[in-house]
């Protein structure tokens, strides 16, 4: 199947092509008053430039391919993880992105070792409440409230 460094970049590159392809329709802007649209190109930018950086670090390096995938504990967290990602994108078109993030944001914290709850809790709501105010009130980013917070 090749080198997983190359597979991955290949992946890579082509979730950033679309994620560019999918944000080209979004609304320019001007210079004093960006529109939605500069934030998928920034992102997928980045995201193309991270792929194929690695792209090129794997062809003229050679890496050890005797990293073994994360056993017991690490594991469950990883699937934790996983799992409240994928949970997001399938929650979020009916509970909105505040509450979607705001429980993802929980779960990741808690998963990753946050150990005290009203902490955790008082972080993933400044990141759910945060992000949807930034994206979808700031920079006009059309996201799924779930619920009206005007």
């Amino acid at each position: 199947m090749g080198n997983p460094y190359t597979v991955t970049a290949a992946v890579g590159s082509l979730l950033a092509i679309g994620y560019l392809i999918a944000g080209w329709g979004y609304p320019w802007g001007k210079l004093a008053e960006p529109g939605p649209g500069v934030y998928p190109l920034a992102v997928g930018i980045l995201m193309l430039a991270g792929a194929v950086g690695l792209g090129l670090e794997a062809s003229l390096r050679r890496f050890r391919m005797d990293t073994p995938w994360p056993a017991g504990a690490g594991r469950w967290r990883a699937l934790a993880v996983l799992v409240s990602c994928l949970g997001y994108a399938l929650f979020l078109p009916y509970i909105g992105h505040p509450v979607a993030g705001t429980l993802v944001s929980l779960i990741v914290l808690r998963v990753m070792g946050l150990p005290r709850w009203p902490l955790a809790i008082c972080i993933a709501i400044a990141v759910g409440l945060g992000s949807y105010y930034l994206f979808g009130r700031i920079l006009d980013v059309p996201l799924p409230a779930g619920f009206r917070l005007d």
